[in-house]
């Protein structure tokens, strides 16, 4: 993470540790799936592909209660979108880089030694 201060750097740490154990990992859609051979040449000839299935419904509520809990339990002095390496402070940030469907997409990308 880069924060402004040593301080500052402090006060973030020690509400992220505080914050994760009220936040869950978000429940995952049904729909989904690996990716097929139409989305791995788009990934490869634009470097991106959208519209995957990977939360339901209330997955999706509870990513957005949960950043939003995040985002305004920060202090005030440092800027969210500036902060790197949430996964590496934060282990709720941490386990959702570690969702299986998520891999699943990833590995379809970039094969099964990515990790």
């Amino acid at each position: 993470m880069q924060v402004e201060s040593q301080s500052t750097r402090f006060q973030v740490s020690t509400f992220l540790y505080r914050s994760q154990s009220d936040m869950t990992i978000p429940s995952i859609s049904q729909q989904a799936r690996r990716l097929n051979t139409a989305e791995i040449e788009q990934f490869h000839e634009l470097g991106f592909v959208k519209s995957l299935p990977l939360l339901d419904e209330n997955g999706i509520k509870t990513l957005q209660a949960d950043f939003m809990k995040m985002v305004e339990s920060t202090p005030k002095e440092v800027d969210i979108y500036r902060v790197n390496n949430w996964h590496k402070a934060n282990r709720w940030f941490y386990e959702l880089t570690r969702t299986p469907a998520i891999l699943d997409y990833v590995e379809d990308l970039l094969g099964p030694d990515f990790f």
